[in-house]
C-alpha cells in the first residue's frame, strides 16, 4: 500500500512535469514569436521613421521650390508693373510729340534751325538734322528732336532731348552740341540723363557761328594769338567786299565746276585768312568743299596763268578727304586772266 502511493506520487510528478515541460516549451515559442514581432515592428519603425525622414525632405524642397516661385512670380510682377508703368510713360510721350508735331514751332525756332542747318551743311555735317524744337531759352534749345545719319549712310539715331545746348570753344574752334535728359532711338539706343550725349564738331569758324545764332551759341575759351600781319581791324563791309571780290573773281573760272566764298576770317599778307569755299557742280549741287589758313591768287606772268594756292587746310569730296600741306596746293583757274585778277584782287596776289 505504501509502495503504491509512492508509484501514485511518482506517476504525478512525471505527468506534471511533462506539463510544465510542455508549458515552459510554449512559453518559449510565445516568446519567440513576440521577439520576432517586436523585431518586425522595429523595422517598420525604423521604415516608417526613414519614410518620414524623406517625406520632410521632400516638404522641404517643395517648400524652397514654392518661396523661389513666389520670388520669381514676385519679380515678375514688379517687372511687368515697371514695364506697365515705362509704356504709360512712352505712351504719354508719344502723345506730347505727336501734340508738338501738331503744334507750329516759334518763329524764331523755326529761324534758328534754318540757320542751324545752313551752317551744318557749310560745316559738311549734313549728317545732324535737327527736326524740331518747343522754344528757345536761356541759350539753348527745349523738348528738342535730332536726327544723327551713321557715316556709311545706312543707319541712323534719333534723339528726344529735353535740352539741347551749343558750346562754341574759341581755344580750339570746335563746336559742342550738349544733348541732356532724354532718349535715343535706332543706333545710339538708350536712355541719358543730365550729361547725356555730346556731340563735337571741329574745325569751324566759331566767330560766324556766334554772329549769326547770338541767342544759342555760348562761347567758351580764349582764342590763340593771331598770326603776324593778320588784319583784325576790318569791319563787315570791308570784308563783305573782298568776298564779293574773290566770289566775282572765281565765278569767272571756265568749266562745269565752280568754287564760291563760303567764309573767310580776314586778310594777311598778301592773302585770305582762314578761307572757306564750297564747289557746286553744273546742276549747283554741293560735291566738294575746302578749308585753308591761308589762301592767295597766284599769277604766273610767263605762262599767263592763274591759280588759287592754298595753305594748311583740307580739301573734302565725296571720295575722302585730302589733307592741303604747309607748303601749298594750286588749284588753277581756266578763264581768269592775270590782268583781271591784279584788278581784282587791288594787290592781295603773289606772283609765280
Amino acid at each position: 500500500m505504501r509502495r503504491l502511493s509512492l508509484v501514485l506520487l511518482l506517476v504525478l510528478a512525471v505527468a506534471g512535469l511533462g506539463y510544465g515541460v510542455s508549458e515552459l516549451q510554449r512559453g518559449f515559442e510565445r516568446a519567440r514569436r513576440a521577439e520576432t514581432h517586436n523585431h518586425n515592428l522595429t523595422q517598420r519603425m525604423e521604415s516608417a521613421t526613414g519614410r518620414i525622414d524623406e517625406l520632410q525632405d521632400e516638404l522641404t524642397r517643395r517648400g524652397e521650390e514654392l518661396r523661389t516661385r513666389i520670388e520669381q512670380n514676385q519679380e515678375l510682377g514688379r517687372q511687368l508693373a515697371e514695364a506697365t508703368s515705362r509704356i504709360e510713360e512712352l505712351h504719354g510721350q508719344s502723345e506730347r510729340v505727336l501734340r508738338e508735331r501738331n503744334e507750329p514751332m516759334p518763329t524764331l525756332v523755326r529761324e534758328t534751325l534754318a540757320t542751324l542747318a545752313e551752317f551744318l551743311r557749310a560745316a559738311q555735317r549734313s549728317d545732324l538734322r535737327f527736326l524740331r524744337a518747343s522754344t528757345l531759352d536761356g541759350r539753348a534749345l527745349h523738348d528738342v528732336e535730332l536726327v544723327h545719319r551713321s557715316p556709311d549712310g545706312f543707319g541712323a539715331t534719333t534723339y528726344f532731348a529735353d535740352l539741347a545746348r551749343f558750346e562754341l570753344n574759341r581755344a580750339d574752334s570746335s563746336l559742342s552740341i550738349l544733348l541732356s535728359n532724354g532718349t535715343a532711338h535706332g543706333d545710339d539706343e538708350g536712355e541719358f540723363g543730365e550729361d547725356g550725349r555730346r556731340i563735337v564738331i571741329a574745325d569751324l569758324e566759331i566767330e560766324d557761328w556766334e554772329e549769326a545764332m547770338p541767342l544759342l551759341m555760348v562761347a567758351v575759351g580764349e582764342a590763340p594769338a593771331e598770326e603776324p600781319g593778320f588784319r583784325p581791324d576790318l569791319d563787315q563791309r570791308a570784308l563783305s567786299d573782298w568776298r564779293r571780290r574773290l566770289d566775282r573773281l572765281l565765278g569767272a573760272v571756265v568749266g562745269s565746276e565752280r568754287w564760291q566764298v563760303a567764309r573767310v576770317r580776314g586778310l594777311v599778307d598778301s592773302g585770305f585768312h582762314r578761307l572757306v569755299l564750297v564747289g557746286k557742280d553744273g546742276t549747283r549741287v554741293l560735291t566738294r568743299s575746302l578749308e585753308a589758313e591761308y589762301a592767295t591768287i597766284e599769277i604766273d606772268a610767263e605762262t599767263e596763268t592763274v591759280c588759287l594756292l592754298l595753305r594748311n587746310g583740307f580739301l573734302r569730296r565725296n571720295a575722302g578727304t585730302t589733307r592741303i600741306p604747309q607748303s601749298g596746293m594750286r588749284i588753277p583757274l581756266p578763264g581768269v586772266t592775270p590782268e583781271s585778277a591784279q584788278a581784282e584782287m587791288l594787290g592781295y596776289f603773289e606772283r609765280r
